[in-house]
Parts: C-alpha cells; structure tokens; sequence
C-alpha cells in the first residue's frame, strides 16, 4: 500500500469527506488547508491540496456570515 500524508495542518475542522474520480474532497469550517486558502471545501489530488472555486460563504440568519456547512 502507499502511505499518504494528507493534511499536516488546517486552521479549523474538517466535517465531511468524500470522493470523486480518484481525488478526495473535504469540507468544514476552515479557511486554509495545508497553506492554501481554500474557504470550507477543498480537493486533494494524492499530492497537492486545491480550492473548489471561491469556496462556500454561508449567509446566518441572524445577519452575518460566516464559511462552512449546516
């Protein structure tokens, strides 16, 4: 097997994992994974991780807003 070292830091929680043509997909309410700003999803190719677009921004209804998943 191979040994993969996948996150060494994200400055807040990963909630979700999923996967989706060979590359795994995490979600949470962090802002960086491994140095890379990536608001609340990211994807990891096996070697580097990327932002999804300009990550999720969720409105709270209570007038703010803030990155992550309900």
């Amino acid at each position: 097997g191979t040994n993969l070292s996948l996150v060494t830091s994200a400055d807040a929680t990963i909630q979700a994992l999923g996967a989706y043509n060979d590359d795994l997909y995490v979600a949470g309410m962090f802002n960086t994974i491994n140095s890379v700003t990536a608001k609340s999803i990211a994807r990891f190719d096996g070697t580097n991780w990327y932002a999804i677009s300009s990550g999720i921004i969720i409105e709270d209804p209570f007038g703010g807003q803030f990155n992550g998943f309900v």
